[in-house]
């Protein structure tokens, strides 16, 4: 197979079933919802045999809103996309709520080279808080790891000691803002000066900060040019947001696409995608992923700013 410049995919599948009962979920008031309450392993299968013979490279996330090991249907499917030929890396979610001996068996036979694994880090849900470190701790030895944490306004002082605590054994952690209301403000819109500069402190670079924190506007993006949106009955639009926009292609029929042929303004308001494939052009321009991990990646000009301190990566102009 003679493949093609590479393709991000986010692969929504709406597998809703979940563990945990974060007080700051939004999925809680999809559940029932016929839009999203329909996960179905028939079309998963069959939409990711289709993913598989697209002659592109494919940076895929397979996406849930539940908890992702909670279903054997998905950690096969997840299995057999690490091993096609044309998919370059593959990103999983976890709440990382078991065992590291469940991680390690569901894990043992996927191609972990291609493997990046991401856990949400939920302080409110957590029982034995030295037992999550230690696991995380061995999936950092195992795969390309990293750490979620929520902005969530009532967990913001805490933040900065749960870093700490991850940077201690060598785990790459970045913060998310809220996504939804609390104390009848909307979020990520209004946090406070010291929130702000709280949340800064610990953001592990300035793209994280701006989109996550300050709700930058994403300006140019690659959606539906080099990145697509896929949910569970096929239907590929160029972003996930609202799952509105025109089709692209229906993966449950053919692997079939019809992209853009360059970037294209985003009209929203904010990036929320960014939470899951990072699209925009101001992220290609200003940085480059360090391995499979999507949510671990360099600052293009470090070199440069070390020279020139106007081409610092909080300095110089983000567009």
């Amino acid at each position: 197979m003679s493949l093609l410049p590479d393709l991000n995919i986010r692969f929504l599948t709406n597998y809703i079933k979940c563990n945990y009962s974060c007080p700051y979920c939004i999925v809680g008031s999809m559940k029932g919802d016929p839009r999203y309450d329909v996960f179905n392993e028939n079309a998963l299968s069959r939409i990711a045999t289709h993913i598989t013979q697209i002659e592109s490279r494919i940076n895929i996330r397979l996406g849930v809103l539940g908890e992702f090991f909670l279903s054997s249907a998905l950690v096969g499917v997840a299995e057999q996309l690490s091993h096609a030929p044309n998919i370059k890396t593959l990103n999983l979610i976890t709440n990382l709520s078991f065992p590291f001996k469940k991680y390690s068996d569901d894990l043992k036979n996927f191609d972990q080279s291609k493997l990046g694994l991401v856990a949400s880090l939920h302080p409110t849900e957590i029982k034995d808080f030295e037992a999550w470190f230690d696991t995380a701790r061995r999936l950092n030895e195992l795969v390309d790891f990293s750490v979620a944490l929520v902005a969530y306004p009532p967990l913001i002082p805490t933040l900065p000691t749960l870093v700490s605590k991850l940077g201690e054994f060598g785990i790459h952690a970045f913060v998310q803002g809220f996504v939804g209301k609390f104390n009848d403000r909307e979020y990520p819109f209004s946090y406070s000066a010291e929130e702000q500069r709280i949340l800064r402190t610990i953001s592990t670079s300035r793209h994280d900060y701006a989109y996550f924190v300050e709700a930058k506007r994403a300006g140019l993006c690659n959606a539906g040019h080099k990145s697509v949106f896929v949910d569970i009955t096929g239907q590929v639009r160029p972003c996930g947001m609202g799952r509105g926009g025109e089709s692209l292609g229906n993966f449950l029929q053919s692997p079939g696409l019809r992209l853009y042929d360059a970037p294209r303004p985003c009209t929203r308001k904010t990036c929320f995608c960014d939470t899951e494939n990072i699209n925009t052009v101001s992220f290609e321009t200003h940085y480059a992923h360090t391995g499979p991990n999507q949510h671990k990646f360099m600052y293009r000009f470090a070199e440069l700013a070390a020279e020139n301190p106007e081409y610092g990566e909080w300095s110089i102009r983000y567009p």
